[in-house]
């Protein structure tokens, strides 16, 4: 929404400050933290210090300024868009688009049950973070933080999960090379697709560090071309995955195909300079794993689509559902038959250890009630400030966000903050975040319906491919999730009517947050 460099920098005190970031001091003995997403969570996951903590958590927290006044200008001329257009508000405007929702009304019933189940399992978390935290400061009064939830999630995934070396100790295993030849594997044997890397010609690389991949389907040959440009190099978009793409499909005059060209951009950091013949060569973390298992979900939605019109083609549909392939991919990483395929020791071939896989899975969920119920509240701001009345100053749309948040929140942000100043996505998902919500819910009925049992199954391979991804756009959102479910029958188990539209279920969800390793540690701990 603004210039990163207008995020600014904070003054703490270098002997408060971890490691390498207390030794770069000024003579007055301050070090400028920048205040960019990642030297943020950082800092807070690691800096012992409470007084550090608060100082970055307080800077990161208001700022940037700037964002303000563009976000209240943003709101101010969607609002007028919608009553040009006859609507009462954009979040009416955005639901009317062939959404699932069909009315911000369905969204906001869904978000509001979803943040009233998650609470008392929130509230258990936070309960367990405390204890933690009067444990290690030795104060049995200690009143717990928003600012100290970073760093004892932490401790708590240490706890829980063990240590951090595990995700060193996973590096060989996520080599992109031998991923890549797992997910293609995965989807043959799933969907009869496979992934062929191509030379690239001097004209189409446009950096070091390019893999040029043809999507091939047995059946019907070349479906189209994927260019990843993962490498991270300066200048570029500070995104860790985000899918581009560079031709759409469509129907041609003859009945010939246009074959899409996408370009899967990432952030990934190579040990040296890296061209495109060692590319391959990449290690990734368990989240650029995952982070690319989601982006490929949308890949080859767009590369199986095949829709007369390019603009339903692919992920052009309706956005409160474009999101649940790429969810339902990242389940591959939760499946270890899936995952015997997708991560394989670069010498060895040799899988990815059980407990070393979940050990990994546990660092990334040590908290999920309070993670899923931030979620609920970031969508419910999204739908207030989209709605009949849209805040028109900064401190209306800080006040909306306190409001709900003490409404829904465990863990409510203090009152000097401005949140939406850093939530980016009112940007492109505005009146619609909580499509990552809805799509969190279908894409786990749509595994336990489909996939738990066996995920490799070509008959299931075939029924996702033809129902779910191959449409597209072209159907309403209705239509293909009740033929990919089985009928209205199996259909209402997932879906319900509500206030004009329809809204998922949370059982499914609520399900995984339960059950998941951390969550059961932390029940033990309580």
């Amino acid at each position: 929404m603004a210039d990163p460099a207008a995020l600014g920098t904070a003054s703490v005190p270098a002997q408060l400050l971890p490691g390498s970031w207390g030794l770069a001091t000024s003579l007055t003995g301050q070090v400028r933290v920048p205040l960019d997403s990642g030297s943020v969570h950082y800092l807070l996951s690691h800096t012992d210090s409470a007084e550090a903590r608060k100082q970055v958590y307080l800077a990161a927290a208001t700022s940037p300024e700037a964002n303000l006044s563009l976000l209240t200008g943003m709101l101010g001329c969607r609002h007028k868009l919608a009553r040009l257009l006859g609507y009462t508000s954009y979040a009416h405007f955005k639901a009317s688009d062939s959404t699932l929702a069909g009315s911000p009304g369905a969204a906001e019933s869904f978000l509001v049950d979803l943040a009233d189940q998650c609470r008392a399992h929130a509230d258990k978390e936070l309960a367990l973070l405390t204890h933690m935290k009067r444990q290690h400061t030795g104060d049995s009064g200690a009143v717990f933080q928003p600012w100290d939830q970073d760093y004892y999630t932490r401790q708590l995934a240490t706890q829980a999960c063990g240590p951090a070396a595990a995700a060193v100790a996973a590096f060989p295993y996520l080599q992109l090379g031998s991923v890549l030849a797992g997910l293609s594997e995965l989807l043959d044997r799933l969907m009869g697709l496979q992934l062929q890397q191509q030379p690239l010609s001097a004209k189409e690389a446009w950096a070091q560090g390019l893999v040029k991949l043809a999507v091939v389907c047995c059946e019907h040959g070349p479906l189209g071309t994927l260019y990843l440009d993962l490498v991270a190099r300066p200048g570029k978009v500070p995104s860790s995955g985000i899918l581009y793409p560079v031709r759409c499909g469509r129907e041609l005059p003859g009945g010939m195909y246009q074959q899409p060209i996408l370009c899967l951009v990432g952030n990934v950091a190579a040990a040296h300079g890296i061209g495109s013949a060692t590319a391959t060569q990449l290690l990734l973390s368990w989240k650029e794993f995952k982070t690319l298992l989601h982006e490929m979900g949308h890949a080859v939605h767009s590369m199986v689509s095949r829709t007369k019109y390019q603009h339903v083609w692919g992920t052009r549909c309706a956005q409160d559902i474009v999101e649940v392939p790429s969810h339902l991919w990242e389940h591959f990483a939760s499946d270890s038959r899936c995952l015997a395929l997708l991560a394989r020791h670069k010498s060895s071939r040799e899988p990815l250890p059980a407990q070393l896989a979940q050990q990994l899975a546990c660092r990334t969920s040590a908290t999920p009630a309070l993670e899923l119920q931030q979620q609920a509240l970031m969508s419910l701001v999204d739908l207030v400030y989209h709605g009949h009345l849209p805040p028109s100053s900064a401190h209306e749309s800080s006040s909306v966000w306190l409001s709900l948040a003490h409404q829904h929140s465990s863990l409510p942000p203090p009152q000097t903050t401005s949140p939406q100043a850093r939530f980016s996505h009112l940007t492109i998902y505005g009146a619609s975040y909580y499509s990552y919500l809805y799509a969190r819910c279908l894409s786990e009925a749509i595994w336990d319906t489909h996939l738990l049992q066996d995920p490799l199954n070509p008959h299931t391979g075939q029924l996702i491919k033809e129902l779910l991804l191959k449409p597209g756009g072209s159907l309403e959102p209705l239509d293909l999730l009740t033929s990919v479910l089985g009928g209205p029958v199996q259909r209402d188990k997932v879906l319900q009517a509500r206030h004009g539209g329809w809204c998922p279920k949370t059982d499914h969800l609520v399900k995984r947050m339960i059950g998941s390793t951390a969550q059961d540690t932390l029940h033990k701990g309580l």
